[in-house]
């Protein structure tokens, strides 16, 4: 079994694409940097992975109301809530409420790896199968999606793996 990814000072991490070094700093103001190479995340108090878990999902929500904004109009589907979850065994999911569920470490992927995902999802509201006719309305969106999905395979293990203390 692979080690699990801590984040913690000093741990090196992949985020949105790109390796960056995590930085706890301490200050008397609460706050996340985000740079080429490093996240640094100030707190007074010790509470770094509060903060920065707390950033990731605000950063990640922000993301995928942009996403699903741009394919609304697309698909004609208008989405009732994006929620965040923490599940080990998927990478989103869907229902007939049109509510969508997007994993939170998604954020750790490339962004368009979270653009794939979001895609497949609001196309379920279409398409609540996986019949041609949905892979074909995928492929609308995601022109590349199988490098997505492979990527996912190759890499799903390492986000699945990601914890805070």
């Amino acid at each position: 079994m692979m080690p699990l990814v801590i984040l913690e000072n000093g741990a090196n991490i992949y985020f949105e694409g790109g390796k960056r070094k995590l930085i706890y700093s301490n200050d008397k103001k609460s706050n996340v940097e985000l740079s080429e190479r490093s996240i640094i995340i100030t707190s007074n108090k010790n509470t770094h992975q509060k903060i920065f878990y707390k950033w990731i999902k605000k950063r990640i929500s922000e993301k995928t109301k942009h996403i699903v904004f741009n394919f609304s109009s697309t698909l004609n589907v208008k989405i009732r809530n994006i929620k965040l979850s923490n599940s080990f065994s998927y990478w989103g999911s869907c229902n007939s409420n049109n509510d969508i569920s997007i994993n939170w470490r998604l954020v750790f992927s490339p962004p368009e790896v979270l653009e794939y995902i979001i895609a497949h999802e609001m196309c379920h509201l279409v398409e609540f199968n996986h019949s041609k006719k949905f892979w074909k309305l995928v492929d609308k969106l995601i022109p590349k999606r199988k490098g997505k999905e492979t990527w996912l395979k190759k890499y799903g293990n390492y986000l699945y793996r990601i914890r805070f203390n």
